[in-house]
């Protein structure tokens, strides 16, 4: 009876352990690709020079923009 009920908890916590990690996994895909949108988006700022001078309605160029 004993290892019945052992064996019940080992799997129930092997399950606990499975969704842990699947919900840790999930976490650091999402991470990684916030992470990646938000470096192609700087990256399309960079490309097109988007960057006004707050204030004065003028552009900036890439190189003042990055510096």
């Amino acid at each position: 009876m004993h290892e019945i009920i052992d064996d019940f908890y080992k799997s129930k916590y092997k399950n606990l352990e499975y969704l842990i990690f699947i919900n840790f996994l999930r976490c650091q895909i999402l991470i990684v690709s916030i992470d990646t949108m938000s470096k192609l988006y700087f990256k399309r700022i960079r490309l097109f020079g988007i960057g006004k001078v707050v204030g004065t309605g003028e552009k900036r160029s890439n190189a003042e923009f990055y510096e």
